[in-house]
């Protein structure tokens, strides 16, 4: 279906739009709630758990209480800048909506909006036309404020010319790296010093509760090959985006047709839920009939898994809500359906490993070798700031020094602020090096800043820059500007709480 996009990006347009305002746009069903029946409610604009739900359903994200709330966030930021856009003048009404929809060529026909070709849409996307308009409204507000912080944030050129000559600058540096493995030969270690190191980080060496499980999993791709496409079904794919058949070559109808199939296998699978979950409770002691009705075989995870550990075997964690509950992890019993990664999933404890702290002497190499490594990384940041030290006192130290090599800020390899900071404040004056240390790199290094030659940008490269430091500096004046609506927009709470209908 990507390639489709790709090949006829103007017809889908909209549907793009749709998918990137789903996160953070609710429907027409929002307004109005009566008597409190809503989690949250800012002027007239509620917040529901059936919005919250609409969203992840749309968006095929994961059910669970997190998601749930990350989601609720975003539907309440969206409200808090609805109402900021409507104090500041934006307006959404229905003349804007009627020109957006009738100026839209993937609605039109013959070069003129046609009404059918908008029906079909509509009933491609499952939108009513009301809730489509709502959709749109709700775009309107929010890229309305968004474009009005763009256009009222300028930059002056000093601003950009400042930026230049920090980006711009060429900094000649010299690195000496202080390698933890250096440092391992000369720490002496004792049975001692084992104990305590264990005794202190016991929690560490723990083996946690794990399990080995069973699990039935069926996906739509499973059942896409199974689903048959007729002529008149791509016929009406093909007119919904105004997509000739004459003029669109076969690759780009196998990539239809594939599509239909896996929308079809989509709506099986949401069929095929309830009987899988009828059967794995009514066959609760194995997964024989859960798999029979998928129509897959039983999977085996012989490995020894861990409560969050189950993304390391590539596995859905959302898994171990299910594998880890009294009913599956002690009963024996199968688990209910659990929707992850696109697919239905059954899952079955099959042997349990209880949580336990392991002997000492069984894993002494293993707590000698991380002591080794803690002392050497202590070891090395010591002797790099006692060097340091007497640098920046002038006084003559023999260090290890790679060659000079010039490079550019973004070529640092910088990632936290403070590093950041230290090298724009290291200025070489009167031939003198800038000495600094870091400690957030995989290995402790000291760097000489020997010089900084200014480099002028291109008129191209201030155009490009300048467009960085507007786009940067709107984000912040709208982050700024929605922080100041949290602080003096009213939020009503109403009677019901995430995760609960």
């Amino acid at each position: 279906m990507f390639d489709i996009v790709e090949k006829h990006r103007g017809f889908f347009k909209i549907l793009l739009i749709l998918i990137a305002l789903s996160f953070v746009t609710f429907t027409a069903h929002s307004f109005s709630q009566a008597g409190g029946d809503y989690i949250a409610k800012i002027n007239d604009q509620t917040i529901t758990q059936q919005d919250v739900d609409r969203m992840i359903r749309t968006n095929q994200m994961p059910a669970d209480v997190q998601t749930q709330k990350q989601v609720y966030e975003a539907l309440l930021q969206q409200a808090y800048l609805i109402s900021g856009a409507r104090s500041l003048g934006v307006s959404a009404n229905q003349e804007q909506l009627k020109n957006i929809i009738m100026n839209e060529k993937i609605f039109h026909e013959d070069g003129v909006f046609s009404q059918k070709k908008f029906n079909e849409f509509l009933q491609g996307i499952n939108m009513s036309e009301s809730m489509f308009l709502d959709t749109l409204r709700k775009d309107v507000y929010v890229k309305g404020i968004s474009t009005l912080f763009d256009e009222t944030t300028p930059v002056a050129d000093i601003q950009v010319e400042q930026m230049a000559k920090i980006a711009g600058a060429v900094r000649k540096v010299q690195i000496a790296m202080f390698k933890d493995e250096d440092y391992v030969k000369k720490i002496d270690v004792n049975d001692a010093d084992i104990e305590k190191f264990y005794l202190e980080n016991q929690e560490h060496y723990k083996k946690p509760l794990a399990v080995k499980f069973d699990y039935v999993k069926v996906a739509a791709t499973d059942l896409a090959d199974k689903q048959t496409i007729s002529d008149e079904e791509m016929q009406m794919a093909l007119s919904k985006f105004n997509i000739k058949e004459a003029e669109t070559d076969n690759a780009i109808k196998e990539d239809l047709r594939n599509q239909l199939k896996l929308d079809k296998a989509k709506r099986a699978l949401l069929i095929m839920k309830d009987n899988l979950a009828e059967t794995a409770f009514n066959e609760s002691k194995n997964l024989d009939a859960a798999a029979k009705v998928a129509g897959v075989s039983v999977s085996h995870q012989t490995q020894w898994v861990s409560k969050g550990e189950l993304e390391n075997i590539s596995l859905p964690e959302k898994l171990s809500d299910e594998l880890f509950v009294d009913d599956v992890l002690r009963q024996g019993n199968n688990s209910d359906v659990i929707e992850a990664d696109d697919a239905l999933w059954v899952v079955r404890v099959v042997e349990i490993r209880e949580e336990e702290s392991p002997n000492l002497d069984d894993i002494k190499a293993t707590i000698e070798q991380d002591f080794r490594s803690q002392k050497a990384r202590q070891l090395a940041q010591e002797d790099a700031q006692n060097i340091l030290d007497k640098l920046q006192k002038g006084e003559d130290v023999e260090v290890k020094w790679q060659p000079e090599m010039p490079f550019v800020l973004e070529q640092l390899g910088i990632h936290t602020p403070d590093d950041l900071k230290q090298v724009l404040y290291a200025k070489p004056e009167d031939g003198k090096p800038v000495f600094l240390m870091f400690h957030s790199m995989p290995v402790v290094t000291l760097m000489r800043v020997n010089s900084i030659e200014e480099t002028a940008f291109s008129e191209q490269q201030k155009v490009m820059l300048k467009m960085q430091l507007a786009q940067k500096n709107a984000a912040s004046n709208l982050s700024d500007y929605y922080r100041y609506l949290q602080r003096t927009v009213k939020v009503q709470k109403g009677h019901q709480k995430i995760g609960s209908e």
